[in-house]
């Protein structure tokens, strides 16, 4: 270790030597490159520098400057920012004393800032190309002169997108080819940019595509003949013209196959665009769309038209169609089928060698039906001659008798429309029932639409099938209205004439006989029924319902007969005694004996009289008309019982609205408050009802008036019926006998109501009776002592229907000093009595007990003469006072006078004015009930002396003591007794 010593100094002592010209070195490297850095603005990269220490701080963001750049200009961005963040350490004191770093510093920020700012842009140019234009990119000129290739290929493309996006294709290729390609052949890799390579990708595709395109697409507009383009040229949506070209091209190639898909394609591309498409390409879009439309709506209205068309091989009216259908010659094979089978004989060949054409050149598949409807046409055509043959050699046949000797085939369709009307005249004459008018209606219109030239023969049986159709179907008519009359009159018209033989409706024959049968049946009947069989063997006809209940009837009817007419003599003998039966009506009413019908007519008319009576009397003169009928006394005797029933009827509708008018006018009463409706005294005696209206409405108005006319005792009966029978007929009334029946329901109530008042009136009297004489008691005791020298009397009475009356009197058994009379305490008594024994009883809260409370104060004298008085303090009644005068005389009676009053203090002249002051003092001692006071005076007659005649009446009348009482008892009995709330007044 100690031998290295030697070794180890001298190293030493050389690198102290060489550590001065070193670092002399690395400054003067540093200067140059720092220098060569300022003098060219385009440096990239600089050479390899040893880094200073910050100690060194002009070397050190030299150095850190420098190095920013170049790391810039590599894409290295995040060493870019740490180089520029030292720089920033150091602080601007530096930077100023170094020449020319300042504006290098600035420029680089510049630089770095151009590139963020970009980016942001190119991250939306992603995300939607189209909604970045070149002023966006513009916003960022900077970008454009960096060194970072990142940077300066992304400005670039999105700059030759915008233009491809303007439609300036010149221009956008010259920035894609001439920068952004010339920047991805340099060391930059186009992959380190989000993106960006397979942007570059595309746009060499879109590029190689166009230049494909453009020579094709001249050929085409040239030629107007497409081979096609299979080249897929990618899609931007901001200009799509070149894509459009394509879809022309490959739908003008293949069609049928891509016409319709190419359109819709064209629609989406262009609806991306906001550019007009050029003048040759729009003339191509306009014929597509017209191509495509045509052929999509000239097929589907060709097979509307063949859907129609083929069940009956008549074209709809009007129709029209194509026969050129490039996608499906199918569709012109139908066309010209058509075309052939709705005129034959004009179309036919012509149809048939255009079809021919079709399958030869395009070999068309055609469905069944197709084909079906080709074979028709091509044997109309061949085989019309064949065809006229046979339908003439049966012509000959059926001639002589409108027959045909064997069975013959023979159509109806033909190029000779006379033969056609042949064919139609045979068919109407063989089978006139089934298509008789049908073919004369196929005549008339082949008449109209050809005008074919007929011979005589044939206008002859033309004729003879007229006729025919005419006369069945006017026999038919016939025979309708005769069969239609026996059903609604229940006879046969005797006006009314008809067949017996019906060839298209066999039912006809056996309702003609069964009309013979129904016109007598006790002559013809049979014989009806056997010819009836006589049809029904030989055409065995399906009957209606109704024909075969005809039927059954004409049969029942003579099988019945004697049976019919034995019911109907023991229902006569039931009847003759009351006419009345004692079972159910169960006759029939038509006998080959017509004097057993005339009495079953009397006896249904009788016992269902208001239904059937008048019909039956004139069913019954009738019935003597046609056959000269004679009847039996008895029989005679109920027919005149029964018209007069039918007059009587009548007479008492007469008489029914004679008593209406009188009792509308007479009673018009509409309301009732107080008593009972009072039962009619005027009208009963000048009307005349029956019990009995067959008329609802009569029997309404009857009811109406007989309980109007006793509503009490007789309404709510009548009104039950009233109801009942609106109710089981359904009857409505006119405006005068809905009100009379509102009337009726009104004066029931009331004579309910007043009844239900009666009672309330009788349970509040005897509550009054209970209570008044108890109270009047408790008075008396209240009133009375050992302390008082004269009595008080206290006697109750009742007062109106609610009311009661106290009269308390005070007799004047000693001389009183009348300014003195009385103890205040003595008429508080009165009032407390009132408050606490009377009023509270009875008073709800409203105290409508004490409404008209009045006070009556009559003072008594005896009969001895008055000696005169003198008081030493006034009594003060006002003159005229108001006072009642009562004067008894020795027999008895009394006079009453209406008075008033002089003014009286002190003194008094007479006994009435001693009674008057008696009570005007006792007045004074009750004015604080606050109730009106009347006073009177009441002079005795000289044969009436003594303390018993010298008193006060102190007339206590409560009118309403017991009204709230009386109204709940009759609320209650009225909710009790169901009646409900009283009908409205008026109509």
């Amino acid at each position: 270790m100690n031998s290295n010593r030697p070794f180890l100094f001298t190293f030493l002592l050389g690198i102290t030597l060489l550590m001065p010209s070193l670092m002399q070195a690395q400054l003067v490297n540093m200067e140059v490159t720092w220098q060569e850095f300022l003098g060219n603005q385009k440096t990239s990269n600089v050479s390899k520098l040893v880094k200073p220490e910050k100690s060194q701080p002009a070397n050190y963001i030299k150095y850190s400057l420098m190095y920013a750049n170049s790391y810039f200009c590599a894409d290295n961005i995040v060493s870019a920012d740490k180089m520029m963040r030292e720089i920033e350490s150091i602080g601007t004191t530096v930077q100023d004393r170094i020449p020319g770093f300042k504006e290098r510093y600035e420029l680089m920020k510049v630089k770095i800032k151009a590139y963020k700012d970009l980016l942001p842009i190119w991250q939306r140019f992603l995300a939607d190309k189209s909604s970045i234009t070149r002023k966006d990119i513009a916003a960022v000129p900077e970008a454009k002169k960096v060194c970072e290739k990142g940077t300066l290929c992304k400005f670039f493309y999105m700059t030759s997108h915008a233009y491809y996006c303007e439609a300036n294709l010149t221009e956008a290729r010259n920035q894609f080819e001439n920068r952004v390609l010339k920047l991805a052949k340099t060391s930059f890799d186009p992959k380190n940019v989000e993106g960006l390579s397979e942007e570059i990708e595309m746009m060499k595709l879109v590029w190689a595509g166009i230049d494909e395109l453009n020579p094709v697409w001249s050929k085409y507009i040239e030629t107007d003949q497409s081979p096609g383009f299979a080249t897929e040229i990618p899609v931007i949506g901001c200009y799509t013209v070149p894509n459009i070209k394509v879809c022309i091209l490959r739908a003008a190639a293949d069609f049928c196959n891509t016409g319709s898909e190419m359109l819709a394609k064209i629609k989406e591309l262009q609806a991306s665009m906001s550019h007009d498409v050029p003048g040759d390409v729009a003339d191509k879009i306009a014929w597509l769309e017209a191509a495509v439309n045509k052929s999509d709506k000239g097929l589907a209205n060709l097979n509307a038209v063949w859907a129609k068309f083929t069940p009956k091989e008549q074209l709809p009216s009007g129709a029209t169609y194509d026969h050129v259908f490039i996608c499906d010659r199918s569709a012109e094979v139908k066309a010209y089928l058509m075309d052939g089978l709705s005129d034959p004989c004009l179309e036919g060949q012509n149809a048939l060698d255009s079809i021919a054409r079709i399958r030869k050149d395009h070999k068309p598949n055609l469905d069944d039906v197709t084909t079906s409807k080709l074979k028709k046409l091509t044997n109309l055509v061949k085989n019309e001659a064949a065809e006229i043959s046979k339908l003439n050699s049966a012509w000959e046949d059926f001639l002589p008798d409108n027959k045909l000797s064997s069975k013959a085939e023979f159509g109806y369709e033909y190029c000779d429309k006379a033969a056609v009307a042949k064919a139609y005249t045979m068919d109407g004459i063989l089978n006139i029932c089934e298509r008789g008018q049908q073919r004369l209606d196929d005549l008339e219109k082949l008449t109209a639409e050809y005008s074919p030239k007929l011979d005589a023969k044939t206008t002859a049986k033309i004729d003879f099938l007229q006729k025919e159709v005419d006369r069945l179907a006017t026999e038919a008519e016939d025979l309708k209205k005769a069969w239609e009359y026996l059903l609604a009159n229940k006879e046969v018209s005797k006006d009314l004439e008809y067949e017996h033989e019906f060839r298209c409706n066999r039912e006809g024959d056996v309702q003609s006989h069964l009309l013979d049968g129904f016109t007598n049946p006790c002559q013809s009947g049979q014989y009806a029924l056997d010819e009836v069989q006589k049809v029904m063997d030989k055409h065995k006809p399906t009957l209606t319902a109704t024909t075969q209940a005809q039927l059954d009837k004409l049969t029942a009817r003579l099988k019945n007969e004697h049976k019919n007419l034995a019911q109907l003599n023991k229902t006569w003998e039931d009847f003759v005694p009351d006419d009345k039966l004692s079972s159910k009506l169960d006759i029939v009413f038509e006998y080959c004996d017509k004097i057993a019908q005339a009495r079953s007519y009397i006896i249904d008319g009788t016992v269902n009289f208001c239904d059937k009576g008048e019909q039956r009397v004139k069913d019954i003169y009738k019935l003597r008309e046609d056959y000269l009928l004679t009847l039996d006394d008895g029989t005679e005797k109920k027919l005149e019982n029964l018209e007069n029933k039918v007059k009587q009827r009548a007479k008492d509708l007469v008489d029914l609205g004679t008593a209406w008018d009188l009792y509308v006018a007479t009673d018009t009463i509409m309301s009732w408050t107080e008593g009972y409706p009072l039962a009619d005294t005027i009208v009963r005696d000048q009307i005349r009802l029956v019990d009995f209206y067959c008329d609802k409405i009569a029997q309404t108005k009857s009811w109406a008036i007989k309980g109007l006319l006793d509503p009490c005792e007789k309404g709510e009966g009548y009104l039950t019926k009233i109801r009942s029978l609106k109710s089981k007929h359904a009857l409505s009334y006119e405006k005068d006998l809905a009100c009379q029946i509102h009337r009726l329901e009104g004066k029931v109530y009331q004579c309910k109501y007043w009844t239900l008042v009666q009672e309330a009136r009788r349970v509040t009297h005897l509550e009054r009776e209970t209570f008044g004489p108890k109270s009047a008691k408790v008075m008396y005791g209240e009133l009375n002592s050992d302390k008082l020298p004269c009595e008080t009397t206290v006697e109750y009475e009742p007062l109106g229907f609610i009311g009661v009356r106290y009269t308390v009197a005070p007799h004047l058994c000693q001389k009183t000093n009348l300014a003195k009379m009385g103890d205040p305490e003595y008429y508080k008594k009165i009032a407390t009595w009132v408050d606490n024994e009377v009023l509270s009883k009875y008073c709800e809260s409203n105290m409508r007990c004490k409404e008209d409370f009045f006070i009556y104060l009559e003072g008594h004298t005896d009969g001895y003469r008055f000696s005169g008085r003198k008081y030493d303090q006034s009594l003060d009644v006002p003159e005229g006072t108001p006072y009642t005068h009562f004067m008894g005389k020795k027999d008895g009676t009394v006079d009453t006078l209406q008075k008033a009053t002089r003014h009286i203090t002190r003194e008094l002249k007479s006994n009435m004015e001693l009674g008057i002051a008696r009570a005007w003092t006792v007045k004074a001692q009750l004015d604080f009930m606050n109730v009106p006071i009347t006073i009177g005076a009441y002079e005795h007659p000289e044969t009436e002396k003594g303390g018993e005649f010298r008193k006060i009446d102190i007339e206590l009348n409560i009118t309403n003591l017991l009204l709230d009482f009386y109204e709940k008892t009759l609320n209650r009995l009225v909710k009790e007794s169901g009646i409900g709330n009283r009908p409205s007044t008026g109509c």
